[in-house]
C-alpha cells in the first residue's frame, strides 16, 4: 500500500475534535470538540485558529446557504446558530436521546440531515433524518457508533460506516424524494488488516473514500468496495477521527483527532488538525451541501 505523511496544523488538545467542514462563506475549515462543546476554525492564510462557540455539546453541523450553521447537540437538540446567536430551535429535543446526544452529520442533496447517535447502556445507536420543519424519523436502529456518511458524485448511493461495528455500509438514494433504502454491507473491516477501526470519512469528486481510522493513526483512501490501496499516516496521534478536503481549491484533506486530555497514552499530538496536501496526487473533493432550515 502507498503512503503518505500529514503534517501539523494546529497543535491543540481537542478531547474529541470531530467533523471538519470547509466554510466557503468565510473560508475557513470548521470544526468540533464535542466534549468542551466548542467550536473552532482554522485560517490557512493566517494559520490562526480560534473558538467560536462554546456550549452545549455539538456533535456534528452543516452548512446554511445563507453560511449560518446547523448544530445538531445533546439530547436531540438541534438549532440554527450564526456569529454567537441561536436563530432558530429546529427540534428542541428527542425523548429517546434524553441520555445521549448527536454525533457525526452530513447534509443531503435533498436539503435534510443525516446524523447518528451515541449508543448507551439503555439504547443502541441510531440513524435520523431530520427535515427542515423539525420533523425527524429514525433510518437505522440497532447500530454501534454511527460515524461517518458520504453521497456518491452520481448522488445515487449514501456511503455510511459504523465505528463500533467496524462496518461500511452502502444506501440507495433518491435525490427527488430525499428517500435512503436498501441499506447494505460493503465491507466489514474486522475481516481486513486495515489499521483501527473505521470513523469518520469523506468521498473526493472520483467517488475514493478517505476513511479516518480511530486507534490506527491513518487515514485510508478506499473505493466504494472498500478496497484500499493508500494510507496517509498522522504522526503522534493514535485516534484520527474525521477527514474532508478543504481549501481554495479543495485538494487540501484535513483530519481531526482525539485523545488531547491524555497524550501521554494516546500520542504527543493527539486532539491536534492536521492536513495533507493531494493536490499532486490527483485528488480533489467536494463542497458539503448546505440546508435552508
Amino acid at each position: 500500500m502507498d503512503t503518505l505523511a500529514a503534517e501539523l496544523v494546529v497543535d491543540i488538545t481537542n478531547d474529541t475534535g470531530e467533523c471538519p467542514i470547509w466554510s466557503p462563506f468565510i473560508k475557513k475549515l470548521i470544526w468540533t470538540d464535542i466534549p468542551s462543546g466548542k467550536l473552532f476554525t482554522y485560517d490557512p492564510i493566517s494559520g490562526e485558529h480560534c473558538c467560536i462557540y462554546e456550549g452545549r455539546q455539538v456533535g456534528g453541523f452543516t452548512l446554511q446557504t445563507d453560511g449560518s450553521l446547523v448544530l445538531c447537540r445533546d439530547k436531540g437538540n438541534v438549532v440554527v446558530w450564526k456569529d454567537g446567536e441561536e436563530l432558530k430551535t429546529v427540534v428542541e429535543a428527542v425523548p429517546a436521546m434524553h441520555e445521549t446526544r448527536f454525533n457525526d452529520v452530513i447534509a443531503t442533496p435533498g436539503g435534510s440531515i443525516i446524523t447518528g447517535t451515541i449508543s448507551t447502556d439503555e439504547l443502541a445507536g441510531q440513524l435520523y433524518q431530520v427535515f427542515s420543519d423539525g420533523s425527524y424519523k429514525v433510518l437505522l436502529d440497532g447500530q454501534g457508533t454511527p460515524n461517518g456518511m458520504a453521497f456518491s458524485k452520481d448522488l445515487k448511493h449514501m456511503f455510511y460506516q459504523d465505528s463500533r461495528k467496524n462496518t461500511l455500509y452502502r444506501f440507495d438514494y433518491d435525490v427527488n424524494t430525499d428517500e435512503l433504502s436498501n441499506c447494505t454491507v460493503v465491507i466489514n473491516q474486522f475481516e481486513t488488516d486495515y489499521p483501527g477501526r473505521g470513523d469518520g470519512l469523506c468521498m473526493d469528486e472520483q467517488d475514493q473514500l478517505f476513511s479516518a481510522r480511530y486507534g490506527g493513526s491513518a487515514v485510508l483512501k478506499e473505493n466504494t468496495s472498500g478496497i484500499a490501496n493508500l494510507e496517509i499516516q498522522v504522526p503522534d496521534c493514535a485516534n484520527v477521527t474525521c477527514c474532508n478536503f478543504g481549501g481554495e481549491s479543495m485538494t487540501d484533506l484535513y483530519i481531526t483527532s482525539a485523545g488531547g486530555s491524555n497524550r501521554e497514552e494516546h500520542g504527543v499530538l493527539s486532539g491536534s488538525l492536521f492536513k495533507v496536501s493531494l493536490a499532486g496526487q490527483g485528488y480533489k473533493g467536494k463542497q458539503e451541501f448546505t440546508t435552508n432550515f
